[in-house]
């Protein structure tokens, strides 16, 4: 979700919704507002969501896993050194 716009990362979460059969499960990950490379105004570029965003969106599921924690990176193309992200992990059930 972290390369998509906020906007079309929220409309595939809304379609996912909208597509998953009863007891299906859903699995979704991102940045969130608390990582270094959030900044105002980024929307139209990157999904990052705000604490507990996802958590929301899915409350009508039921939450089997919900996590937001920093991670350490050991850093890849782009970001060569070692760095830390904020992230957030959902698996919930319909």
């Amino acid at each position: 979700m972290q390369f998509l716009p906020k906007s079309k990362a929220i409309e595939i979460i809304k379609n996912i919704k909208n597509a998953l059969k009863k007891d299906g499960y859903v699995v979704i990950s991102g940045f969130t507002t608390n990582d270094s490379l959030y900044k105002e105004g980024n929307e139209n570029t990157r999904c990052f969501f705000i604490p507990q965003e996802l958590k929301t969106l899915f409350s009508d599921f039921e939450i089997v896993v919900y996590e937001e924690k920093e991670i350490q990176d050991k850093g890849h193309a782009g970001f060569p050194n070692p760095h830390v992200h904020s992230v957030v992990k959902l698996i919930a059930k319909k």
